[in-house]
């Protein structure tokens, strides 16, 4: 007889005592095992898009100072985080074992690198708001939906 579903196992009694973390991760890690790979090869193509019409819009308003920097580092966060995905695509066609060295630590820079550039894409105004937030919101999506578990 086979076991109890992951939705079962997450609430019967001897999970009480593990850390919701541990609960989320699982829940996670099945809903990215059920995506495929062309939904990650998506995020990835649209963030330049997105960016350059967030650049676009940006460039076209007027803007306070304060928020003209911020919007413009957060493209320009976006930016720097898809080449630094290029750049990892470009080690690993040199030498595989180079992409060895992206552990955990280097991920969550990278996925919180992408949603602080999101948030700060808040800054703009008009359509580049959007544009902005949504580029930074698929290159985190982008990176989480690469983490193998």
């Amino acid at each position: 007889m086979p076991g109890p579903s992951l939705v079962e196992s997450l609430f019967q009694p001897r999970n009480a005592f593990r850390g919701l973390h541990e609960q989320v991760w699982i829940v996670y890690a099945g809903f990215v095992q059920s995506l495929p790979m062309w939904l990650q090869i998506l995020c990835y193509l649209a963030v330049p898009v997105l960016a350059f019409f967030a650049y676009r819009g940006w460039a076209k308003t007027k803007h306070a100072d304060w928020r003209g920097k911020m919007g413009l580092a957060s493209i320009l966060a976006v930016s720097a985080n898809w080449l630094f995905g290029i750049l990892l695509l470009v080690f690993h066609f040199i030498n595989p074992r180079w992409w060895s060295f992206l552990n955990d630590a280097w991920l969550s820079g990278l996925i919180l690198s992408a949603l602080a550039a999101a948030l700060f894409a808040l800054s703009l105004k008009g359509a580049a708001r959007f544009y902005g937030v949504a580029a930074g919101l698929l290159m985190a999506a982008f990176w989480l939906l690469g983490i193998q578990v």
